[in-house]
């Protein structure tokens, strides 16, 4: 298992780059193999900054208003599968813990369609994936999941799990702090980092027991943006 984390902020102001960075070294007992960001502004004012290693060791001078952390436990590629990843433009980008067992269908289609790769990881064709299918593409996956995707043109996060929501995530959202969402994958996560208090922490775990075969349970998929945001996984 890997851990994926999350700062989304809907009023402009910067995101807290030191807290990103502790929420997702919270995670570094599920992912010890390595961490990655992206820092990304709202409206492409800023290029998104990619650092593979220690956000802290980056000096960060722009202005950026979305942050994903992902801490890795290499499998895939594990040269190349670097996290997180983004389209060709940079105008997407994704975050996933899990695996995704259709990934090599996956490329070749949308290969075929034209997308470029730049590694094997499974996560890789999120990006492209979104780029095709909008917001219904967790429908297209087979696997243990769960997912972060960030869309600059819509200014929009687009979160989902797989249907048994066998790979979890909490979400925290602090009050009197505008419009700002904060997600950790791995309950109890956003406390540690000291994202939220007890109080605020939330998370919701999806099982089997409802009675439903895992083909008619639907993805958890949820969307937020900026100026609408929402229970998040």
């Amino acid at each position: 298992m890997c851990g994926i984390a999350g700062i989304i902020q809907g009023d402009d102001r910067p995101v807290d780059v030191r807290l990103l960075e502790a929420m997702t070294r919270a995670l570094a007992h599920r992912g010890p193999d390595g961490e990655g960001y992206v820092l990304l502004a709202l409206g492409h004012r800023e290029k998104p900054l990619a650092v593979a290693g220690k956000l802290s060791d980056c000096r960060v001078s722009g202005q950026y208003a979305a942050g994903l952390g992902h801490r890795r436990l290499a499998i895939v590629d594990v040269a190349g599968g670097h996290q997180p990843f983004a389209n060709e433009d940079g105008r997407v980008w994704a975050a996933q813990n899990g695996e995704l067992y259709n990934h090599t269908e996956l490329r070749a289609q949308l290969r075929g369609a034209g997308h470029r790769f730049a590694s094997r990881c499974d996560t890789e064709v999120l990006p492209h994936l979104y780029e095709r299918d909008g917001p219904a593409f967790p429908e297209r996956l087979r696997g243990k999941f769960a997912i972060v995707v960030w869309d600059e043109r819509q200014r929009r996060a687009v979160l989902a799990r797989d249907r048994l929501g066998i790979a979890l995530g909490g979400r925290g959202r602090r009050r009197g702090l505008g419009r700002r969402l904060r997600l950790l994958d791995g309950l109890g996560g956003l406390r540690r980092a000291g994202a939220v208090g007890r109080r605020e922490q939330q998370g919701r775990q999806a099982t089997s027991s409802q009675g439903k075969a895992p083909h008619q349970e639907p993805h958890v998929t949820h969307t937020a943006s900026p100026t609408c945001p929402c229970s998040l996984l």
